[in-house]
């Protein structure tokens, strides 16, 4: 029984964003905990760097998924918005 238009892209659209949009919400999660430390004292930035890097390849993943391509601008775009996450 072959999925409707519609359907097939929304179930496209939640296995491309869904992984990137659950990887956002840990990252808001472990940020609001106070006491939170990386294991053998290792530097904050490399922590950020890990998390946002992961996001990026996430969010990157899920471009491809719905496109089937990546380009410059759309690469730009999502860079801009993990940066623009990250801010807050």
């Amino acid at each position: 029984m072959p999925v409707e238009g519609g359907k097939a892209r929304l179930l496209l659209a939640f296995s491309a964003w869904g992984p990137a949009g659950l990887y956002a919400l840990a990252i808001s999660a472990l940020s609001h905990q106070s006491a939170l430390r990386l294991p053998d004292a290792s530097p904050d930035w490399l922590g950020h760097f890990v998390e946002f890097a992961g996001l990026g390849w996430l969010v990157a993943r899920g471009i491809f998924k719905m496109d089937g391509r990546l380009t410059g601008p759309a690469m730009t775009g999502a860079a801009l918005a993990c940066l623009a996450f990250g801010a807050l």
